[in-house]
């Protein structure tokens, strides 16, 4: 299935949310990404867009999400 990436507009098979902005965002315009060790949440995904405002960068950095994603596209 071919998704089309909400922040540059680029077509890919491959699509995952961003836990501050809540956008599906493709490999491209994801700014970092790692695993957690939390049950509630497995991975955290942050965009180039959230990276540079700097309150959603101390969460990230903090593994603290802003919208907590259950599922993946």
């Amino acid at each position: 299935m071919i998704v089309e990436c909400e922040r540059c507009g680029r077509k890919t098979a491959k699509v995952e949310v961003c836990n501050y902005c809540g956008r599906a965002v493709c490999f491209h315009c994801i700014k970092a990404s790692k695993k957690v060790k939390r049950r509630d949440i497995k991975r955290l995904v942050i965009c180039k867009d959230c990276w540079s405002k700097m309150e959603f960068r101390k969460m990230y950095r903090n593994n603290e999400p802003n919208i907590k994603i259950e599922f993946v596209l």
